[in-house]
């Protein structure tokens, strides 16, 4: 449930495709697929930020304000900032020449939300130090907490400020949903990535993966 970094890995992450796709051409008789496991949380883009980057950081906390309004006139103000639709205008990032944003906190930022998370404070803002991964070493886990790395997303201290939303899922951090994930599929010498155009179940990718592989034998024979 960190939007920003999320962002930041995805294009760290079509970065590390692009080198198995060039492997892939000077190796040649290759396929290359990229797919998820599953999909985390119901992550999605909501809106836009409105009112600027120094509007929205100097907002009074939110915290308190916890009452759902049937009127919505006593919204919380940083709910009141995500522009939809139309009013969501459009974002300028200011990207380095190594292809990540110099900042995430620009006026008309991206907002993203979760179909699956746990309680959280919302901000807008980008957070100071991530949470805890579940799945690291508890040696590590130990040290990061020295350094100040919350174990939860309630706990961020630059969260404290925001709005509470409270969480669609039980325990402190978001869970697995059963959303449909892409796939994608590139080879070289042959059509096999044709195979994995449109809907798949999950248990046909390695089917088809076998099947391309003896396609490749024959061809050889």
């Amino acid at each position: 449930m960190d939007a920003e970094r999320a962002v930041g890995e995805v294009i760290e992450f079509d970065r590390a495709v692009g080198v198995a796709r060039d492997w892939a051409d000077k190796l040649g008789d290759t396929i290359v697929i990229v797919v998820a496991d599953h999909e985390c949380s119901g992550f999605s883009i909501i809106g836009a930020r409105q009112g600027g980057v120094a509007n929205v950081a100097a907002l009074p906390s939110d915290a308190q304000n916890v009452n759902p309004d049937p009127t919505f006139k006593n919204q919380p103000a940083r709910l009141q900032a995500v522009g939809v639709y139309d009013t969501a205008g459009f974002p300028k990032y200011d990207i380095q020449p190594d292809g990540y944003p110099k900042t995430y906190d620009v006026d008309g930022k991206i907002l993203f939300g979760y179909g699956a998370n746990g309680d959280r404070y919302e901000t807008w803002m980008t957070r100071r130090l991530t949470v805890i991964d579940g799945l690291l070493p508890g040696n590590i886990k130990s040290e990061l907490a020295g350094k100040g790395y919350s174990g939860m997303p309630l706990q961020r201290s630059t969260d404290q400020t925001g709005f509470f939303i409270r969480g669609q899922a039980p325990g402190d951090q978001a869970v697995h949903t059963a959303s449909d994930i892409p796939i994608s599929a590139y080879s070289t010498g042959s059509d096999a990535w044709r195979s994995f155009v449109g809907v798949q179940k999950n248990t046909d990718v390695f089917f088809k993966l076998m099947q391309a592989l003896s396609a490749g034998d024959d061809e050889r024979d």
